[in-house]
């Protein structure tokens, strides 16, 4: 593919959509460990994930061009926040009736309504911001990606994303929607494109991709040591120049060396299942590994029992959660109501 051609396929040549959203949704559930947040190590590790693990499904649109047909709206609507309502709604509304206060529900609600991280941890109990907030990016994508190769949109997009991050998070998280992170995904998101184009073209070699993705994670990690950290869901974008550089364009180098291992070696099957379910899995495994971690904790973190139970919780939830997004989706009724495609899906009308 010649480096000044638009990438308008749903799909790059040589790429693995599941097989990266494998490897991305399992970095999502093991940097959502509160046994891992509460070592030193472990915290640290966690702090380098959040450079760019929930990032990854953002730039998994940018490397893509629109779609002929055009995306529906209200079909958009459905088929992701059907499950966001049903699954965050859900366990803030168990969480509202177990408060005993009266006001907690409307404050749910808010929460969902809101959908970032600083409503929705606080009332629904969970970080379940990516979802409004990807609706939004992919719904503004779908009409910018046509023009998102043209250098003066490039450059618009980033000083724009950049400006929003001089905003304080008192008045980004008081937009709906998490329309408060969407500029800044979007300037992300180009200059991933940008570098994917360059290296379809020929301009980055293998080799190169793999430096500069080592490069960008020794800095990332010398961030990190020095204590400075980046958390999207909570309007975090690093307070140096430096930190908010690394946590625009760190999520594009790694993103492409996982694509380039990708071309290199034929993923196992349960990676590119488990990237197939990543939607399902990053839904359920939130309350499977609290409840787990929480037993853990119980019984101390400092034991073995507590450890070893703690350490296990990250793989039984994603299994756990894997095999729940599977029974639902492979029972007609469940999938339907649950996960559905479309509003025709939703409707029970032929398709």
């Amino acid at each position: 593919m010649g480096g000044q051609r638009r990438m308008q396929s749903r799909k790059p040549a040589g790429m693995d959509d599941n097989a990266v959203k494998g490897i991305l949704i399992l970095t999502i559930v093991v940097g959502h460990s509160l046994f891992l947040k509460a070592t030193d190590l472990g915290g640290a590790f966690v702090a380098f994930l959040y450079f760019w693990h929930v990032q990854g499904f953002f730039l998994l649109l940018s490397r893509r061009g629109p779609t002929r047909s055009g995306v529906r709206w209200g079909d958009m609507l459905v088929r992701y926040f059907v499950p966001y309502l049903l699954v965050a709604g859900g366990i803030g509304a168990l969480r509202a009736a177990a408060s005993g206060d009266p006001g907690a529900l409307a404050e749910m609600l808010l929460g969902l309504v809101m959908g970032n991280s600083s409503y929705l941890d606080a009332y629904s109990g969970g970080v379940y911001w990516f979802v409004p907030t990807f609706v939004m990016t992919l719904l503004a994508w779908q009409g910018l990606s046509r023009h998102a190769d043209h250098p003066a949109v490039v450059l618009a997009l980033v000083a724009i994303g950049v400006l929003s991050t001089r905003v304080p998070a008192e008045i980004l998280k008081q937009l709906p929607l998490g329309l408060g992170l969407v500029p800044y995904v979007l300037a992300m998101m180009v200059i991933h494109r940008t570098y994917a184009r360059w290296i379809e073209g020929g301009r980055v070699p293998a080799a190169a991709v793999l430096a500069l993705c080592l490069a960008g994670a020794g800095v990332v990690a010398g961030l990190v040591w020095a204590g400075t950290t980046v958390n999207v869901g909570f309007f975090r974008f690093g307070r140096t120049p430096l930190a908010l550089a690394a946590g625009l364009v760190f999520p594009a180098l790694i993103f492409e060396a996982l694509v380039l291992l990708t071309r290199a070696a034929t993923a196992p099957g349960w990676l590119r299942a488990l990237g197939r379910s990543s939607f399902g899995i990053f839904l359920f495994h939130q309350p499977i590994l609290f409840a787990l971690t929480m037993a853990g904790r119980s019984l101390g973190y400092d034991t073995a029992m507590g450890a070893g139970l703690s350490l296990l919780a990250i793989p039984a939830a994603v299994i756990i959660s894997f095999l729940l997004d599977q029974g639902l989706r492979g029972f007609r009724p469940t999938k339907r109501f649950v996960f559905p495609r479309d509003r025709q899906e939703l409707l029970g009308r032929p398709t």
